[in-house]
């Protein structure tokens, strides 16, 4: 099911608000989500770096040597974590996560080192990361300190209740938008046994697919700019708010519901990313309850340098 609606700037449209992932009841959800936590935490030890490679990277940092950015990145956070942290109590960790680096290892062991990993060396074992940013994203994420918290901000996640939850993105588009306001996608995300994730298009069979998800992303332009003066080579900065959570889900949605892939993504996009390092996709905002005291959060994370970077080398055409 694919379904694109447009509406005036200014207005916005509420998700209808579940009880629950897939139907179940809260508190039969609420033991699905401790049996998961458990499994994450014997999966984050079993896959962590062991203290060989941790001697290993501060071996090679000591000689200035990194020999994978995410090793880079990595030692970033492990040195200066106070760079990145935007909130900190007993319960939460939220930080703005740079860009080069896993939220967290694979069980395959495909990735050495990610940033829960990094988190769990500075702060210790009990935390554990609540929701995924991919690699090369950066931006907020949060990390919950016991259980209590990550079963509560996993209902959160999955209830899609607004009343509660808020996750903005700043992405950075190639083309121009027809029509201004906001613009909002309705997708059936279709699943297979690659990286990559794909719009399910009406009428298409589902039995291929590993599963199909449904999606709800609101795009709304924010500037308009030119790759050179002069030019209808359009780049569009805007701002994707999602009420799902799915894997790939600005990026998929972006290239093939609008035909508006992301600047820098060389998976949806151009295979030429034309000097642009990774993806121009910032999980900019985001409004949460607090686990534990349940007043409302609002916490930000400015764009980051090689955003900045970018949209300085284009030229503005205008503001919406």
């Amino acid at each position: 099911m694919l379904e694109i609606d447009s509406h005036p700037q200014g207005r916005s449209r509420r998700a209808r608000r579940t009880p629950g992932q897939s139907g179940h009841p809260e508190e039969e959800f609420s033991d699905y989500l401790r049996g998961q936590i458990a499994a994450r935490y014997a999966q984050a030890d079993m896959t962590a770096p062991t203290q060989s490679e941790w001697n290993r990277l501060t071996r090679l940092e000591s000689r200035g040597r990194f020999p994978t950015q995410a090793l880079r990145t990595a030692s970033e956070v492990y040195h200066s974590p106070e760079r990145f942290i935007v909130h900190d109590d007993p319960d939460l960790l939220v930080i703005n996560k740079p860009p080069f680096i896993v939220s967290q290892a694979m069980s395959d062991g495909a990735h050495n080192i990610s940033l829960e990993h990094v988190v769990r060396k500075v702060y210790g074992p009990t935390l554990q990361v609540a929701h995924r940013l991919d690699a090369d994203t950066s931006g907020l994420i949060m990390f919950g300190k016991n259980p209590e918290t990550l079963v509560d901000l996993g209902l959160q996640l999955a209830n899609k209740d607004l009343t509660s939850l808020r996750k903005i993105y700043v992405v950075l588009l190639h083309g121009k938008f027809k029509k201004e306001g906001e613009k909002t996608v309705k997708a059936d995300l279709a699943f297979t046994n690659t990286p990559r994730v794909r719009v399910l298009q009406p009428g298409e069979s589902q039995n291929r697919f590993h599963g199909i998800k449904d999606s709800k992303t609101a795009f709304t332009p924010l500037t308009l700019y030119t790759s050179q003066p002069d030019t209808e080579d359009y780049q569009t900065l805007t701002m994707a708010q999602i009420f799902t959570g799915r894997k790939h889900q600005v990026r998929v949605t972006a290239a093939q519901c609008l035909g508006m892939p992301v600047v820098g993504d060389t998976v949806y996009g151009d295979k030429d990313s034309n000097g642009v390092p990774r993806q121009m996709l910032h999980a900019f905002g985001l409004r949460i309850r607090h686990p534990r005291t349940h007043e409302s959060m609002i916490l930000e994370a400015p764009l980051p340098a090689d955003m900045n970077h970018e949209l300085s080398r284009l030229t503005l055409v205008k503001n919406y």
